[in-house]
Formats: structure tokens, sequence, C-alpha cells
């Protein structure tokens, strides 16, 4: 602009030169200010050009460096973002390792742990290896005491055997004056322990009364049998009623004593195989144990929870232990020295009775399905269920004198004998006349000592069979109902509603006709 004001000016200033033709000497001069001015100016303008040319260099440059550093500077805030996500992940590692380590050192402390345990352990061991070393050092010693000690007591049995054979002689002399049967030969000697008859003495249904006692005023709920060797061998009845147990003894039926069973009813006994001991079953929930020469309570057995419906001894433990059986779906096995219960067997269904194998190797129970289940009696564990014997609840059950037969009654007035040979039903045995007992009241079979038969009672009835060919015979009838039966001795024993105990035999009297059941 000022270069173009002056050049301009300059133009003016030619065409006035020419239209005055320079008029005068002042013009020369004010000319030559003027054109010295305007040099100065151009001079100046050049020098502001060329400083604002400087400042815009350097305004550029100052943009270009400001861009530079603005790029820096967003370059460095993104470095700024990765370096705190790239704190943030190795703090996450930090915090996994740290718990790993913490875990890791969790795991060495229990593995030192176990370590220690495994190592006292080992020691343990060790030490109780030295000890079953010499444990097993002494139980030679005693085994080798132990064989002297079994010659010893074999040679002292056949002296005994030797004894009792000479008793057993006396014995049936006894028996057969009192019976009035002389001229018949009678062994005994099979009685001892399993209780099973000789084949001299004749086996057949009750068809007299030889013998009837009046023991009490009320119903008789359980009877049973059993040989006594306590003074001289003699043949011992026991019969339970309301807070007593009375003792027959065998032959005459002479009263040799009783125990009471206080505040109570007697629901079942079971006489020791020597005789000389009985278990009481009762509606307190107790087993009670009695020595019959002291007519004292030995033990009282507590473990119940419910009454007592069947109790006897297992054989072959030389009465050392017993069983019993109750509301509570329960079968217990009793240590009777110690007086505690050794196993208790939990039943699946309602215990109506239960007995023992004549080698006390099982038990067998009855029940409210029907069943009839075998345990050992030992373990306490379950040998065989033999299913639903009956259709109805199965209220007794006995083995017998042989060990290879089971007998049961159910409230269908069915008998079933089932083998233990193979587990299964031999025979079913009923007759019309048969009525259920009433409902509570346990009717247990019995076979005869030879297992030839079998008989159970029915209201006053008490029906018999043969046990294998399942042939009835006439059913013989008592003056009251017959609530209980025991067969381990030559003459079926018969206890009634009305307080008898009756001695029954199959013989018939001179005449041909039967004997009267006597009062």
């Amino acid at each position: 602009a000022v270069l173009s004001m002056v050049q301009w000016q300059n133009d003016t200033l030619r065409r006035i030169r020419r239209r005055n033709v320079l008029e005068s000497a002042g013009w020369d001069d004010l000319l030559a200010q003027k054109s010295a001015s305007a040099s100065a100016a151009v001079v100046g303008a050049y020098d502001l050009a060329a400083r604002r040319a400087t400042l815009l260099h350097d305004l550029n440059e100052r943009s270009r460096v400001g861009a530079v550093a603005s790029e820096s500077f967003a370059s460095l805030l993104r470095d700024i973002d990765t370096t705190a996500h790239s704190v943030a992940a190795t703090e996450s590692e930090l915090a996994e390792i740290t718990e790993a380590t913490a875990k890791a050192k969790g795991q060495i402390a229990e593995q030192q742990a176990q370590l220690v345990a495994f190592r006292e352990q080992q020691k343990q061991a060790q030490a109780e290896a030295e000890t079953a070393k010499k444990d097993m050092t002494d139980l030679h010693g005693e085994l080798d005491a132990a064989m002297l000690a079994v010659e010893s007591a074999l040679t002292e049995l056949l002296r005994y055997k030797q004894s009792e054979a000479e008793r057993m002689n006396d014995f049936q002399a006894v028996v057969n004056k009192k019976a009035g049967c002389a001229d018949e030969e009678i062994d005994l000697s099979e009685f001892i322990g399993a209780g099973a008859c000789a084949a001299p003495y004749q086996i057949g249904p009750p068809r007299n009364a030889r013998l009837a006692i009046k023991v009490s005023g009320s119903p008789i709920s359980c009877v049973d049998t059993a040989l006594c060797w306590q003074s001289s061998p003699q043949p011992v009845v026991s019969a339970g009623t309301v807070g007593t147990v009375a003792f027959l003894q065998g032959m005459e039926g002479n009263r040799l004593g009783q125990v009471g069973v206080p505040n109570t009813s007697c629901l079942c006994c079971g006489l020791s195989p020597d005789g000389d001991r009985v278990l009481v079953g009762s509606a307190d929930n107790i087993v009670r144990l009695y020595d019959l020469s002291t007519e004292r309570a030995q033990h009282t057995l507590k473990a119940h929870s419910s009454k007592v419906i069947s109790c006897g001894f297992i054989a072959a433990s030389n009465s050392r232990k017993g069983f019993s059986a109750a509301g509570d779906r329960t079968v217990k096995i009793w240590d009777l020295v110690r007086g505690n219960p050794v196993k208790s067997i939990s039943c699946p269904s309602q215990v109506l009775h239960a007995a023992s194998s004549p080698d006390g190797a099982f038990l067998a129970s009855c029940h409210q399905n029907g069943h009839v289940v075998l345990w050992n009696a030992q373990s306490g564990e379950m040998v065989q269920d033999l299913g639903a014997v009956h259709d109805d609840p199965a209220v007794g059950v006995r083995f017998s004198d042989d060990g290879r037969s089971i007998a049961s009654f159910g409230r269908d007035s069915r008998v079933v004998v089932s083998s233990l040979d193979t587990m299964t039903s031999l025979r079913v045995m009923q007759s019309k006349s048969m009525r259920p007992p009433p409902v509570g009241v346990t009717s247990v079979p019995v076979f005869s000592p030879d297992a030839s038969m079998v008989a159970v009672c029915s209201g006053i009835s008490i029906h018999s069979w043969e046990a294998m060919s399942g042939q009835a015979h006439k059913p013989f009838e008592l003056p009251s109902p017959a609530l209980a039966l025991s067969w381990s001795l030559p003459e079926l024993v018969a206890a009634s509603h009305d307080g008898h105990v009756f001695w029954l035999t199959s013989r018939e009297s001179g005449d041909g006709t039967p004997v009267s059941p006597c009062g």
C-alpha cells in the first residue's frame, strides 16, 4: 500500500511537472522533500514488511513447535493410559500370585501336618507291631497251655460221661416206675441239651391227660420244660402267670418252688437246657434271669421299649447267652453272665415271636407281615428271609430238635413246616375246626422230641400232625382253652386258661377208653 501511494504521488508529480513545466524552484524542493519522505516511508515499509515476515516466520515456527508439542502431549497421555492399564493388570496378577502363594503355603502346612501325623502313625504302628509280636509270643504260650487244658478237659469229660451214664440208668428206672410203664423201655439220654427222644420211646398224638395240676387261679401264659441236674436228674416244668413263675416236678407235678415277677404279668418264660435257671419276659418291658435253687433274680435286663413277648436261652452257650423279642421291633441277644445286651437286631416288621435253634447257631423270628426270618445268633445278621409264609400275621415259631425244620403258626390258621436245608416250605397243615388265636396272643407250634410230629393249640383243642406226611390226628380237647405247649419231654405239656398244667400222653387206658382230664 505504501509503495502504491508513493507510486501514485510520483505519477501525480510528473503530471504536475508536465502541466506546470516546473513552475517554480519551490516545487523542486517540495518534490525532493516528498521524495525523501517517500523513500524514508518505503524504507520503513520494507523494514515493517521484513519484521512482519520475521514475525510470521516466528509464528509459523512456534505453531509448528506447538503442534509437535501437542502431538507429543497426546502421545504422552496415551502412554499414561497404557501404563495405567498395565499397572492394573499387574496388580491383578500380583493379587492372584499372592492368593496362590497363600494357598500353596496352606497346602504345604497341611502336607507337613500330614507328614507329622504319618510319622506318628508309623511310630505307633511300629509300637503296635512290636506289641503284637510280643502278644503273639505270649499267645503261642497260652495256646500250648490251652491245648494241655483241653486234653485234661477231654479226659475229665470222658469220666463225666461215664458218671452221667450211670445216673441216667438210675433215672430211667425212676421214670419207668413213676409212669407205671415198667414194662416199656424209656431212654432219655438224648434229652440232655437238644432234648431229642430216643427211638425206643413211643411218640404219638395226645390222647389222654395223665396228670393235671392247678397252678394258679389266673391264665397260664407260658410253659417250658427241661431236664434239671442240680441234685438228681428230674424233668422240670415252668409255668408263668400273673406275677409268678411256678416250677413243677416233671413227673408228679409237685411244686418245686416259684419266683415272683413284681407288679407285672409274665408273658413268656424259657428254662435253661440244664434246668437250673429261667428267663422271664414281662409286660413292663423287662427280662429277668432267676436262679431256681435260690429263687432269686440274678439279672434284671432292661433294653426293650415295649413288652417282651418271647425269650429263651441260646443253646450251645452253656447258658451264658439268651435272647428276647419285644413289640419294639427288636430281637436282642444277651450276655447272661454280665447282664448286658451284646446285639440288637432291628426287624423290618413287628416281631410276634422268636426262637433259638438247638445248636445255638440261629434265631428265628415271625412277624406281623407273615414273614419268617432266620438270623445268625452270633453276629445278629440276617441269614434268610423265608418270605411271606403266612397270609396273615405269623404268631409263633419253633425249631425241631434235630435242627433241620422250623414250624410256624399264623392267624391264617395254618401251620407251615419249612426245611432249613432247602429254605423252602415243606408242609402246610390246617384243620377245619382250627381258629386263629385272639389278637395279641401268641400260639407257638411244637415238635415232638423225635421231630416226627407237630402240635399246636387252638381254643380248647390241641391239633397234631405227622411232620413228614402232614397226616392229621384227632384233636384232643381240654376243659379250658389251651394257651401254651411244650414237648421237649416225652409227654406233651399244656397250659390252660383256667390255671391248669396238663401232662398229655398218647397211651390209652386198659379198657381202651381215653383217660379224662383231671381237675
